[in-house]
């Protein structure tokens, strides 16, 4: 039985987890709310990251007020102590249990451990998956090759529907009667049945080559014990640099994970502007001599790059754009360009996109695909 949450405060970065929410494992969602200044009230839960409408109507509603099991708390731009700690405490008192789908700053997480132990209600702060190196180190330094065909989703940058890309392609393949194994970019992969990245990869302390050697062990140790028909791997960051003051951190945890596992194909996503079809041709060349990985096809996403404002705050910022505006330009793109684009925000691109990579897979010849 699944246990009836909300979401708060409810914002475009839980564009993921909305959508997808007939995924989740463990939890229904019954509501979405959002801060009186989100301007999100009366307005379908889409609005807030440019999708199509789903069929839930975002609040803002007195959290106290409203029937659920679990508050679902989501990252965002909201001032923590005077916008999303009260609303914490309501639902502590309420007797309600409070899930952090990503890392609280240690700063905060004593102070609401121990408000949520004085109203005896669990606290779960989800972070990154820990794996116990040694279980899965071995003295051989070789690269253990992965029997099935092995699908990445990865990124030129970040903010590009990457996640959402990772959880579609899930949905499909397990409603064609595939097994899927899956190492997902978000911190809250295991709410939708899957594996996180893990935090070694994040281990300032650990080599460059031993995080090589330790994820190829661990996706061969996930293959043995799960057996899966194909396996999906999200990529982590972005592919390459952007410019010298916006280094996507040189791609290298790219590179690491792409030594790690020679994927059999890949979707690239893209934001939306500045793409032709010479770049689409660019990015699958480069990615094919930087990375060993053969970009089939690619997924633009309804995030425009902020030119200006990134320069000035020297990290990346974008505007959403609506669907509809992908879509155009995506079908602008396919008269131009030998390689395909989709918009997995159109569920009728997304499943054509779907179908394409499995389609690629067969031609592998795989006996499982």
């Amino acid at each position: 039985m699944k246990r009836k949450a909300i979401i708060f405060p409810y914002n475009a970065e839980c564009a993921a987890l909305i959508k997808n929410r007939e995924m989740l494992v463990s939890y229904d969602i019954v509501a979405c709310v959002s801060p009186k200044g989100y301007e999100l009230h009366g307005k379908d839960a889409a609005y807030a990251y440019g999708g199509e409408d789903i069929g839930i109507t975002v609040s803002c509603d007195d959290i106290g007020s409203l029937d659920y099991e679990d508050l679902l708390v989501c990252e965002s731009a909201s001032d923590f102590r005077q916008v999303v700690l009260p609303q914490i405490k309501i639902a502590a008192e309420c007797g309600k249990n409070i899930v952090f789908m990503y890392g609280l700053e240690p700063e905060y997480c004593k102070e609401v451990e121990e408000l949520c132990d004085t109203n005896h209600v669990k606290c779960t702060i989800i972070t990154r998956r820990v794996v116990d190196a040694s279980r899965i180190m071995q003295n051989e330094r070789d690269i253990l090759r992965i029997s099935v065909p092995v699908i990445f989703v990865s990124s030129v940058i970040e903010n590009t529907n990457k996640f959402d890309v990772q959880l579609g392609l899930r949905s499909y393949l397990l409603k064609e009667g595939y097994k899927v194994s899956q190492i997902g970019t978000k911190e809250y992969c295991e709410l939708f049945g899957f594996h996180a990245i893990p935090q070694f990869m994040y281990d300032h302390q650990l080599s460059e080559n031993d995080k090589i050697i330790l994820f190829n062990r661990l996706c061969k140790s996930i293959e043995l014990q799960e057996k899966p028909d194909v396996f999906i791997i999200g990529v982590p960051g972005a592919t390459m640099v952007f410019n010298d003051a916006i280094t996507n951190y040189f791609g290298i945890m790219a590179f690491e994970i792409a030594n790690a596992v020679r994927p059999d194909t890949a979707i690239m996503c893209l934001p939306h502007e500045g793409i032709d079809a010479d770049f689409l041709k660019m990015i699958q060349t480069s990615s094919k001599y930087k990375l060993d990985m053969q970009v089939d096809c690619f997924n633009m996403a309804n995030k425009h790059f902020d030119t200006a404002r990134s320069k000035d705050e020297k990290k990346l910022l974008f505007v959403t754009v609506n669907t509809k505006l992908v879509d155009k330009r995506v079908a602008e793109l396919n008269k131009e360009s030998f390689i395909p684009v989709y918009n997995s925000f159109n569920s009728e691109s997304a499943l054509s996109m779907y179908q394409y990579v499995v389609e690629q897979l067969s031609e592998n010849d795989f006996e499982t695909i």
